[in-house]
């Protein structure tokens, strides 16, 4: 199977560089209007398999997304709360 290399960087304006470790790669693969999670890598620099012609000859055409958000530039999630106990 053939290989694909992603190398990439991200900077906010306000925090300067974002570290090599918050860089985050959605891998998905599309079809029809909707896509579907292959992996999430890391890193400036990764590499994964890429699926090879005869499962595009069997399945038909296809695309690849790829969203790469920053995980120290994402929001905060928000934190867990319990519901009162009735009394």
């Amino acid at each position: 199977m053939p290989t694909v290399t992603l190398i990439g960087e991200a900077t906010d304006a306000e925090d300067g560089p974002a570290a090599c470790a918050d860089l985050l790669w959605d891998i998905r693969l599309g079809h029809n209007s909707h896509a579907h999670p292959l992996t999430v890598l890391s890193g400036c620099e990764v590499t994964f398999r890429a699926l090879g012609p005869e499962f595009f000859a069997q399945f038909g055409p296809e695309y690849a997304a790829l969203n790469a958000p920053v995980a120290s530039m994402l929001p905060a999630a928000p934190t867990p709360t319990s519901a009162p106990t009735p009394g």
